[in-house]
């Protein structure tokens, strides 16, 4: 085969095979590429998942929490309903000075059933549905002060506590999510204005400074007819308000009501009168 080759042929041959020292190239077969691809393939893998998620802007995301419900689980039916009415008197008959003016039939018939065949209430103050939520904070707020009347200042200080709040087993976080729960469905315009009331009205049932401290930012908030925020003014909720702010009379509700008697809206002024 040399002998057939041209003289400048073997010459090139010769001249490579002295620089490379006679080395054979190295060979990387077929399973051998296949095997050194694969474990590369499985070492990036293996980073990417440990590696965190990271969001657009480059922060690590976090998984996201359930609630205290089950999402997938539906609510008993008694807090589905949002329908809510306003008591009337019988024909010939006064409401008592203390009695609920809202009612929900469905639910006043779950919280008349016995304590251990109740729905546990404060479980659905963080549903996602805001009517249920709303629904079981209004329960709740009812089962605290069912068994005893709100005192008036002259009776007990407004700092201190109802003993049926302590009787009633709920601890200072569960009281502290019920008065925010219901001040949050106080400003959810997507609720029924009847549900947005009788959430005023429990709300003004809760003893203590916390849900006194709650109505006084609503009314500063939904009573302001002629100010700043007349643009969410709603005679309907000032009304209500009013009437919650009556449960507990002292100097901030007094000014209050003072404040709404220029108020043009003439229910509103009946309301003062009324309450």
């Amino acid at each position: 085969m040399l002998a057939r080759m041209p003289f400048s042929t073997i010459a090139w041959v010769l001249l490579l095979g002295s620089f490379t020292g006679g080395c054979r190239p190295f060979v990387l077969h077929a399973p051998d590429l296949a095997a050194h691809f694969g474990d590369a393939a499985e070492e990036k893998s293996a980073d990417k998942s440990e590696s965190p998620a990271k969001d657009s802007d480059g922060e690590e995301t976090k998984p996201a929490q359930k609630d205290d419900a089950d999402s997938n689980e539906a609510p008993p039916i008694e807090l589905g309903q949002g329908e809510w009415i306003l008591r009337v008197a019988p024909p010939g008959e006064k409401l008592e000075a203390n009695a609920l003016r809202w009612r929900n039939i469905p639910l006043e018939e779950a919280l008349a059933q016995p304590p251990a065949e109740q729905p546990d209430f404060n479980r659905w103050l963080k549903h996602k549905s805001k009517s249920v939520a709303a629904n079981a904070a209004i329960a709740a707020a009812r089962l605290l002060v069912e068994d005893s009347p709100v005192p008036s200042p002259s009776d007990q200080p407004l700092s201190a506590e109802n003993e049926a709040i302590e009787s009633a087993g709920t601890n200072e976080q569960d009281q502290q999510l019920v008065i925010s729960t219901l001040a949050k469905a106080v400003r959810t315009s997507e609720l029924k204005l009847s549900q947005r009331r009788a959430a005023i009205e429990a709300l003004g049932r809760l003893p203590g400074e916390k849900p006194r401290h709650e109505l006084f930012a609503l009314a500063d908030q939904y009573a302001d007819f002629a100010g700043p925020k007349r643009n969410v003014y709603n005679p309907d909720l000032h009304i209500e308000l009013l009437a919650a702010l009556a449960q507990q009379p002292d100097e901030p509700s007094i000014a209050r009501f003072t404040a709404a008697i220029p108020c043009r809206a003439t229910e509103v002024r009946l309301a003062v009168v009324q309450y």
